[in-house]
């Protein structure tokens, strides 16, 4: 889904939610940034074992909780939990329509 960050409304951003299984996961972030080399396995760390990691472009590995969504935007990987996403006053994002 496109995102636009709730204090000024520009510019806009992509994000995806990790809402479903790895795998499912991994295809939507493919798809949303087809120029990137995106894998996704279960994370095997203790204590994180819900959680997803992305290997990007076999350079980049993040660690993505449950229900956050990781995005990349201006040069930059970004990973925000859902509270941050819903906007209103309190978050960094709200969904473009």
């Amino acid at each position: 889904m496109t995102y636009i960050p709730t204090a000024n409304l520009s510019p806009l951003y992509n994000f995806v939610q990790f809402s479903g299984t790895v795998s499912a996961f991994g295809t939507a972030l493919g798809t949303a940034f087809p120029g990137f080399t995106i894998q996704t396995v279960a994370d095997a760390t203790s204590g994180q074992t819900s959680n997803a990691v992305v290997i990007i472009n076999d350079s980049i590995v993040l660690s993505v909780a449950p229900n956050n969504y990781l995005g990349y935007n201006l040069g930059l990987w970004q990973q925000y939990p859902a509270a941050k996403m819903a906007g209103g006053a309190n978050s960094l994002f709200t969904v473009y329509p």
